[in-house]
């Protein structure tokens, strides 16, 4: 039942009856993309791949910011292996000399590293929770402090980076700002300006 204004009201609300009724229109919304997201996930189980994709597409639209929905919806459109998985069959292929990984946090993704790879973690809020067997370095600061007191050279001894993965905020921006900051590393190690 939702609660009655100026009867039921909580002291700093009432007199607000908008107030409540956008509360209340949110909390239904809510409650519609949760609906919707859970039709999507039995209309996968079925097999039923379209109908699915249509309820976490409705789910979306209800609640653009639902994250498994999102991550429903990722699974279905790129099925197979997930990132992870990749990667750590990536370390193992090409057993990079360097490694950089930027939004390490508790270290899962930079355990794949392998010796003799040299690996480099940037996180301000790591909380490392594994173990690694190549030689690591783990930097709770930013990547922008880290990139402008140029942390990354004399790990290079004068070779290039082998392998980054950029892990850290998601925004298109951070990310061809790190990769940019990544290229300048390397050119530094060289002893050669960017170009």
């Amino acid at each position: 039942m939702w609660p009655v204004p100026g009867r039921d009201s909580k002291p700093g609300i009432r007199g607000k009856p908008e107030m409540l009724e956008s509360i209340r229109r949110d909390s239904l919304r809510r409650l519609r993309a949760e609906f919707h997201l859970r039709l999507g996930n039995a209309y996968h189980v079925l097999g039923h791949r379209s109908r699915s994709a249509a309820e976490y597409t409705m789910a979306l639209t209800l609640h653009d910011d639902l994250l498994q929905a999102h991550l429903a919806l990722a699974r279905l459109r790129m099925p197979g292996s997930n990132y992870l998985v990749w990667l750590e069959r990536l370390h193992a292929a090409i057993l990079p000399a360097t490694y950089l990984e930027v939004g390490t946090y508790r270290g899962k993704s930079l355990s794949y590293a392998r010796p003799p790879t040299r690996a480099i973690g940037v996180d301000p809020e790591a909380a490392i929770n594994v173990s690694f067997q190549a030689e690591t370095h783990v930097f709770r600061e930013t990547s922008d402090v880290f990139f402008a007191e140029r942390r990354l050279v004399p790990f290079l001894d004068g070779q290039p980076l082998a392998l980054a993965f950029i892990d850290g905020l998601h925004v298109f921006h951070t990310v061809t700002q790190r990769l940019h900051e990544c290229r300048g590393s390397v050119w530094s190690a060289f002893g050669r300006p960017d170009p």
